[in-house]
């Protein structure tokens, strides 16, 4: 039997705490806090998935010290693990505020403190609610 977080070594998390800010016919605006342990995980991830590719001078490739890692792909690694946030997020906001989308949604006030929490505005266009009032009893006259 599959492990539920398909066979990887960390578990899963599902502290992402997601809340309702402005909603209309057409868009709603959610504000995402990641917890500071699900971005140290991101992080840890990003940095050994970098640190086993890693060509520096005068280590073999993937046995480089990960604070060299951590040094030379700094930028990348960060990008790396606001990616995988962000994706984490929206999957997670979708399900538990069964949105469905137009398109792609749109961050707005990205904020990374020194406490490691991520925090977000996810603006998503969604499918307008329709309800009709009136399907039926209608006549209509033939020439």
């Amino acid at each position: 039997m599959t492990p539920p977080n398909g066979g990887l070594d960390f578990p899963i998390m599902t502290d992402i705490a997601i809340q309702k800010t402005k909603e209309d016919l057409a868009s709603k605006s959610l504000q995402v806090t990641v917890p500071a342990d699900r971005v140290k995980a991101a992080e840890a991830g990003a940095v050994a998935k970098y640190a086993k590719s890693a060509r520096l001078p005068g280590f073999r490739k993937g046995k480089a010290p990960e604070a060299l890692v951590r040094r030379k792909y700094a930028d990348a690694i960060r990008q790396t693990v606001l990616e995988e946030l962000v994706q984490a997020s929206w999957e997670q906001a979708r399900e538990r505020e069964k949105l469905r989308p137009v398109g792609q949604p749109h961050i707005h006030d990205l904020k990374w403190s020194e406490a490691d929490v991520v925090e977000f505005e996810l603006h998503v266009d969604v499918h307008p609610e329709l309800t009709l009032a009136k399907t039926g009893g209608f006549k209509i006259e033939r020439k």
